[in-house]
Order: C-alpha cells, then structure tokens, then sequence
C-alpha cells in the first residue's frame, strides 16, 4: 500500500512538472524563433504589398515576406511607405523565421530603412551641372556633403520670386536651397521644392549690366577749390576788451 501512495505521488510530480514546463518551452520555442537583422536591400518583387524583398546580410540572402501588416519607419522613426525604398538601402528588418531559426525566410513585422531621411533634408548651394531632359540636376551644397543628385519630378515645384517656373529655366550657378527625401547612401535628394536664391538672379544681372558699361561713356569728376576768406570784424571791441579797458 505505501509504495502505491509513493508511485502515485511520483506520478502526479511528473505530471505537474510537465504542465509547468510546457508554457515555457513554447516561449523559449518562440523566442527563439523571432529575430532581427540588418541587410542591404537587393532585389524587390514589387511595391504594393503583399510583396517578397531579397537581402543581404554577412554573405548570406534572406527572403523577407512583406504583408499589408508590415510596419515601415525612416532613419529617425518617421513613418514610410514601400514605394520609397530603392535598391542598395540599409534595412533593420524584426520579425520571425518561418521554418525555425535556421531559416532564411523572415515574415517581417517592423522595417526600419536607415539610407533615407527627410530630417536633415534640406539643402543650400549651387547648381553646378543641368538635365533637365532626366529630370535632374547636381547641386554642389554648403559645407562639407558631397555633392548631390536632385530628382525632379511631376510634383515638384520649383520657385523664383513666388513663381512656379520649369527646370528649362534653372541656370547653372545659381544659388538654390532644396528641399526633398534625401537618400544619404546614394547621395541624391528626391526634391519636393526647389527655390531659387533672388539675390544670385540680382547679381548675375548687375554684373551683366556693368559689363555693358564702357569706361568712356563715364563722365569725370569735376575738381572744386575753396578759397578760405577771413571773417569780417565785428562791430565794436570785443567783450574781453571792454573788461581789460573797465576793469
């Protein structure tokens, strides 16, 4: 009787073990199977998800699955769109394997893309070269960046003195601040607005105005003298002379 009480105790300890350790082997299993990965963008199948992007990361490709769940944030947390992802970026990918850790297939749940950034995007300097044939033109900016590609597009806007002009009326040299996306990794500005410096247009026009002025057509300066004439004498002696002569 007392080793039946004994095994039966052994077996309702086994049974309790087993109903304790199950919650954590599923949460070490799942864990385990979470990961996070940092890769440079290769391949996209497209850009409306549901879509399937190629990465690479330490010499091995990994095949990320995006879904309509999947969450997409800038270099500093802004929120993003798939549409603004180009070959090359730098991604931080967090989701789970698909087929256990050793998998190459990630379902991605959050999708950080450190090459771009609109903080930081804005850009004063001088158009250095046009395209406007591809929508483009190299902006040599202030201080030490490189120099940058800004891509135009439908929506751009490009101002001088309020107006809307097109890229055909840009002239090279002109001073210009841009404002747009700015893809760090590639060095190029996807522009929202381009405006023109007034006062470059200002200067470029006064220099081509003095250009056009001959020294001939100057007229010399007149030479003045002025004769310095001693100032008449009052009428009657003076106060001091009057005291010297009463005094």
């Amino acid at each position: 009787m007392r080793k039946l009480t004994w095994f039966a105790a052994l077996v309702v300890a086994g049974a309790l073990f087993a109903f304790l350790a199950a919650p954590a082997a599923r949460a070490d299993s799942e864990q385990s199977e979470k990961t996070t990965i940092f890769a440079a963008l290769t391949a996209m199948s497209g850009t409306e998800p549901p879509v399937t992007l190629t990465v690479a990361a330490s010499g091995v490709a990994y095949t990320i699955n995006v879904t309509k769940d999947t969450k997409f944030v800038r270099r500093f947390g802004a929120k993003s769109v798939l549409t603004e992802f180009v070959l090359g970026d730098i991604l931080e990918i967090k989701g789970k394997f698909t087929g256990g850790s050793n998998s190459t297939t990630i379902d991605a749940q959050w999708i950080k893309n450190y090459s771009i950034q609109r903080a930081g995007g804005t850009f004063n300097g001088k158009i250095t070269t046009l395209d406007c044939s591809n929508s483009k033109f190299t902006l040599d900016p202030d201080g030490s960046r490189p120099n940058q590609t800004v891509k135009l597009s439908a929506l751009t806007k490009i101002l001088r003195g309020g107006i809307q002009i097109a890229c055909t009326d840009l002239v090279a040299s002109e001073r210009v601040t841009v404002i747009g996306l700015w893809r760090q990794s590639i060095n190029q500005i996807d522009a929202d607005r381009v405006i023109v410096k007034l006062r470059t247009v200002a200067c470029q026009r006064s220099s081509k105005s003095r250009k056009k002025t001959t020294t001939a057509q100057q007229v010399p300066r007149k030479r003045t003298t002025t004769i310095m004439t001693k100032k008449a004498p009052r009428n009657g002696p003076s106060m001091s002379t009057l005291r010297r002569k009463y005094s």
